[in-house]
């Protein structure tokens, strides 16, 4: 028995059933081949254990081409053909446009489905689409509220990706619709000063006029302006106007992936600065007071933005990201810190004291005078005592005066070196601090060498003297003070002090 019925690509199948005994025919194997451009199929279909049907079924390949239509994300609206070819000396292919692939056929392993999909090149005009533009609205805890922009690009090879900040183009109205415009139409801006020239898309037309439009690129500019005209078009409307253009400063990121030897995906991610403020808490490492830190993404500062920002009690720094924006961080301590004191156990040399002399003459032999010089002194001491420092925290200009007052009850020691070579006595000793005294000796008229000489040795008082000093004993006197730039735009001051002997 001979049937025949259509194929899903109106093609012709012919079935050719023979009833045979299973005695006669025996096992039937099933086979397929393709052979003058007809595919041929055998199959058994068992009636009982003593009958079956022999099946061959032919059809011509390859077959006929059925049209396809598909919608893919990126791009965009996808024309395709399908048909059924002989598997053999295949070989898939891939231009800027089209691709040709091949599939399974479920039923055969001689045969597969050969499609040919054909999609835009990007052009952008009704016959051509400009590849679908992905928008993704994403959250980033430092950037803020992101806008990404996805959209296909055919390669030139001159892609580059990169940062930009500057206005942005964020609203738009039209002013005059103009002529001649297509749905898909992209219209690229000019008006201001352009670093990135922002594009529009027609959505919809009234006779030619732009209805409504959508903003494909936001662009980038150093100068705004709210008037904006057509650069430039993908297609052939023309003198269409806009305005009320609004403006928001805005970080500019633009990647590239490969999609194919010929496409490229370009991500375009968009976020206003400055980006939101984030506060967290810590605690000084030095005065235990409470300390907020507060970053956030700003644009390249100048310097003297970053510096008016820096008052007593606020640390702000800027840390770049590249080489137009980074982070700004503002540290602020709650409280100006309480003073406080410290003690440590240090090595401190108390000076050596000259109250006065005792002269005494000795007598000789020879009648040649010689005198004894006793000096009335307190030896040089070095001992390990408590020093007391006295830590504050403040303003420069506050800071500055109080240093002041602590130079001015400084003690300070300007010891002298007492060296006296003479003829009747020597006086030696280094590093003192004195009164104001004399020595004096004098010969007597029988001094067979010198007669009546009279030598003398003037002791100049120290600052302070020997006496002054002594009366310092058991006070606590500073010795030493040090200024210096703190943290938070304050000033830290430091005085030592040591309880005199």
């Amino acid at each position: 028995m001979t049937t025949q019925r259509l194929d899903y690509d109106g093609q012709w199948i012919t079935q050719v059933k023979v009833r045979e005994s299973t005695l006669v025919v025996g096992a039937i194997t099933p086979q397929e081949f393709v052979s003058g451009g007809i595919w041929t199929a055998h199959r058994d279909e068992p009636i009982s254990d003593l009958l079956v049907n022999k099946i061959t079924e032919t059809r011509a390949v390859p077959g006929l081409y059925v049209p396809t239509t598909r919608y893919d994300p990126q791009l965009g609206p996808i024309n395709g053909t399908r048909r059924i070819v002989e598997n053999s000396g295949l070989i898939t292919s891939l231009t800027a446009t089209v691709k040709t692939t091949y599939d399974a056929h479920p039923n055969s392993k001689v045969v597969v489905y050969e499609m040919i999909e054909t999609n835009s090149d990007g052009t952008g005009t009704s016959t051509n689409p400009a590849y679908p533009i992905r928008i993704e609205d994403i959250y980033d805890n430092e950037r803020g509220a992101i806008e990404k922009r996805t959209q296909v690009v055919v390669a030139t090879g001159s892609e580059v990706g990169g940062i930009s900040v500057g206005s942005t183009l964020q609203t738009l109205l039209i002013n005059a619709a103009g002529s001649g415009y297509v749905v898909g139409e992209v219209i690229t801006l000019a008006g201001g000063t352009i670093v990135t020239a922002a594009k529009v898309r027609v959505l919809t037309v009234s006779s030619g006029a732009i209805a409504t439009f959508t903003i494909d690129e936001r662009g980038s500019y150093s100068a705004t302006s709210a008037a904006l005209t057509q650069a430039s078009t993908s297609g052939s409307g023309t003198s269409a106007t806009f305005q009320s253009a609004t403006y928001a400063i805005q970080a500019r990121q633009i990647a590239f992936e490969p999609v194919d030897q010929f496409k490229l995906s370009r991500s375009i991610e968009m976020w206003t600065l400055p980006g939101p403020s984030l506060i967290r808490y810590d605690v000084d490492d030095e005065s235990y007071n409470q300390v907020a830190i507060t970053t956030q993404i700003i644009a390249k500062p100048l310097a003297a933005d970053i510096l008016a920002l820096n008052v007593s009690g606020t640390q702000v720094n800027y840390v770049p990201l590249n080489d137009y924006y980074g982070k700004k961080i503002t540290m602020t301590i709650g409280a100006t810190p309480s003073s406080r004191t410290e003690t440590s156990l240090s090595s401190y040399t108390f000076p050596a004291l000259v109250f006065d002399a005792t002269i005494t003459s000795l007598k000789r032999k020879d009648k040649n005078a010689k005198f004894q010089v006793e000096l009335n002194h307190v030896g040089a001491r070095s001992r390990v005592v408590p020093h007391t420092v006295v830590i504050t925290y403040g303003t420069y200009a506050n800071q500055a005066t109080a240093a002041a007052i602590l130079e001015s009850g400084r003690i300070k020691l300007k010891t002298l070196d007492l060296n006296f070579q003479g003829v009747f006595f020597n006086v030696q000793a280094s590093g003192v601090l004195t009164n104001s005294f004399d020595i004096t000796a004098t010969s007597a008229s029988n001094n067979p060498t010198w007669g009546v000489v009279v030598e003398t040795y003037v002791v100049a008082a120290t600052s302070p003297s020997a006496d002054t000093y002594a009366a310092y004993g058991g006070t606590a006197q500073i010795i030493s003070w040090a200024l210096k730039p703190w943290k938070y735009n304050l000033w830290r001051l430091e005085s030592v002090s040591v309880v005199m002997e």
